[in-house]
């Protein structure tokens, strides 16, 4: 696909999905922990997450988990 993230990012389930980076979308359906700085996966993967993304981050993930 040749398209921004900003852009796919509305197609795919918007809820599911976020931006952890500039260059990273995660499915949140895969992520075991969370912290300030590091999205650890179910298979142990560890994503950074960015300063400016982290408070949305958290507030998306956290809605995505109640």
């Amino acid at each position: 696909i040749n398209q921004s993230f900003s852009g796919l990012l509305p197609r795919l389930n918007g809820r599911r999905f976020c931006r952890s980076h500039f260059s990273i979308l995660v499915n949140l359906e895969h992520v075991h922990r969370l912290t300030d700085s590091t999205l650890i996966l179910d298979n142990g993967r560890e994503l950074p997450v960015s300063r400016s993304r982290q408070k949305e981050l958290r507030k998306q993930y956290i809605a995505f988990i109640k």
